[in-house]
């Protein structure tokens, strides 16, 4: 893949930011100590034994796959071989509009924490070229309806595909403010793989 692809580094999304026009939304929504205490809540009376999380009529992973604690995300994986695990475990690729969904909650937030971006919510600016373990990331990267890192760790491949190619979301542990939750990257790679790239499963 070309050298500034989103999946490679942070140029591509840093150049792209600046043609963007800011979202305005309705209200103002800072991420408290009860902000969080909330989206705890949330979590643990909307979450499955199997570590997912009910949102409307559908069911995300809590964390990026294997959706385990202490693992590492599953990377370097193309967007076929990501669809394919997920249906392996009985489960499917999030659609573009779950994903979003998930990430922005009830509030249509910008960020999963609020509306102005903060560095240290989410592994987005990492000395440490990896991502961290399931887990091991910021406890504040969680979004209102509970799902953690949407944003950076890892990029995620998205179940949503048309003529332009497939989609990838939520930036890496180097994306900086790209990592954002309605900004999207087209593939047209069909075979691209990244150790950036990873995934989460819905069903």
């Amino acid at each position: 893949m070309k050298s500034d692809n989103p999946l490679h580094s942070s140029i591509h999304c840093r150049i792209f930011m600046k043609k963007l026009v800011p979202i305005l939304f309705g209200s103002i929504f800072t991420l408290t100590a009860i902000g969080l205490f909330a989206a705890q809540t949330l979590t643990e009376n909307q979450q499955t034994s199997d570590n997912m999380i009910k949102i409307g009529n559908f069911y995300m992973d809590k964390y990026e796959y294997p959706n385990i604690i202490g693992e590492y995300p599953v990377t370097d994986v193309t967007w076929s071989e990501a669809k394919a695990m997920c249906e392996a475990v009985g489960k499917r690729l999030c659609t573009d509009t779950e994903w979003v969904q998930a990430c922005r909650g009830p509030q249509g937030l910008r960020y999963p924490y609020g509306p102005v971006y903060d560095g240290t919510m989410c592994n987005v600016e990492s000395k440490v070229d990896a991502p961290q373990r399931i887990g091991e990331t910021p406890k504040t990267c969680v979004s209102a309806y509970g799902v953690s890192d949407l944003n950076g760790n890892v990029w995620e491949w998205v179940g949503t595909s048309t003529e332009e190619g497939v989609l990838i979301r939520g930036g890496a542990w180097s994306s900086e403010s790209c990592a954002e939750c309605a900004l999207k990257f087209w593939e047209n790679f069909p075979n691209a793989k990244s150790d950036r790239a990873g995934f989460r499963c819905c069903k």
